[in-house]
């Protein structure tokens, strides 16, 4: 009798612990389940901080379960990539990203992922090769203290919005603090720094496109921006004519390296700029040839004047100027004290203000 008790108590005992560990491996393999669930929901959301934490509590709720072991490599990798991604190490966000992609049977979703991660570090890195290489063009302008040259170069970049996003963000700074440097060495020349309006701004923006029918839709737009400029000008005259010769003081010093000749682009925008100047003072810019607006800024850079100033010379004869001498001396004044330029500044004065001569050189005394 006892021998039998023993043996119910036995199965009895046995059935006990069999239906413990049964229920204990069905926990396990609910919470099992329940975690890794819950790391790919949080990788559908992009919560990578949530995503490790569940696939951590996976590897130690089953601790051989190389599923979740696998994930979560993944996940940390998939995360460290695109940390370096961040901070702009593109090399070891490729490693990286490759060896998420590389992954098996593990999250389609973070391959996905890092395959297109990785087509955008290619984007990035070819474009930043072109700024790069448009950096250095500029840097040569401003070593061979082509000032205002090295400028238009930068201005161009400046008007490409990518370069404001977070990867070229080293690129940028260096644009800027070489575009201050230019400006500085240029107000030591000229005393002034060249404005870059609007006007500038599209028509280097339509040289850019390298088609004909963009550069003209442009200069069309620019016309419009000039002509009401040139309104602006007819209420406030002396504002409008100060803001002109600022911008036409970017021809000051301006000669052509022979190491870089500027761009078509670059060609325009200055074209584009000049008239609308000459417009902004008074003065039809649009009257004017390609070729007799380059003469005016090469006689402006070869004579140190504004772009202005050497439009409204171009108006003078000699013989005009000549006779001006002549009516200075018979005033009773030394017309050899003045320059050629300084006798077209007179004669514009006195045409202006409806004065003669004579009268605009006391009233400057």
């Amino acid at each position: 009798m006892k021998k039998w008790m023993w043996i119910v108590v036995t199965i009895i005992v046995a059935i006990g612990v069999g239906g413990y560990s049964y229920t204990r491996y069905r926990l396990q393999e609910q919470a099992y389940a329940s975690e890794m669930r819950d790391g790919r929901q949080a990788l559908s959301d992009r919560d990578y901080t949530q995503a490790v934490t569940e696939f951590t509590r996976a590897t130690r709720t089953k601790a051989r379960a190389t599923a979740a072991q696998r994930y979560l490599t993944q996940t940390q990798t998939y995360v460290d990539a695109q940390a370096a991604f961040n901070k702009r190490h593109y090399t070891t966000a490729k490693q990286d990203f490759t060896t998420v992609q590389q992954t098996k049977r593990a999250s389609q979703l973070l391959v996905s992922r890092a395959r297109t991660q990785l087509m955008t570090i290619k984007q990035v890195e070819q474009q930043r090769q072109a700024f790069q290489r448009q950096y250095q063009r500029a840097r040569q302008l401003n070593q061979a203290n082509e000032f205002t040259d090295s400028n238009w170069v930068l201005t161009v970049m400046l008007q490409d919005e990518k370069l404001k996003q977070h990867q070229y963000q080293d690129i940028y700074r260096h644009v800027r603090a070489l575009r201050e440097q230019n400006n500085a060495s240029l107000e030591a020349l000229t005393g002034s720094t060249p404005v870059l309006d609007s006007a500038s701004q599209r028509a280097t923006l339509a040289g850019q496109t390298g088609t004909q029918a963009d550069t003209s839709s442009a200069a069309s737009s620019t016309n419009k921006a000039a002509t009401s400029t040139s309104q602006a000008a007819a209420t406030s005259q002396s504002a409008a004519k100060q803001t002109a010769q600022s911008a036409a003081a970017a021809t000051k010093e301006t000669k052509q390296p022979a190491t870089a000749q500027p761009t078509e682009t670059e060609r325009q925008a200055r074209i584009q700029t000049a008239r609308a100047t000459l417009t902004a003072a008074g003065l039809n810019g649009y009257t004017y040839t390609d070729e007799q607006i380059e003469a005016l800024l090469q006689r402006a850079n070869d004579n140190h004047l504004s772009l202005v100033q050497a439009a409204e010379q171009r108006q003078f004869s000699a013989d005009q100027i000549k006779a001006a001498r002549q009516a200075l001396t018979s005033a009773g004044i030394d017309n050899q004290q003045y320059s050629d330029n300084q006798i077209v500044t007179l004669l514009q004065r006195a045409s202006a203000e409806n004065l003669t001569l004579d009268q605009v050189v006391r009233d400057s005394q």
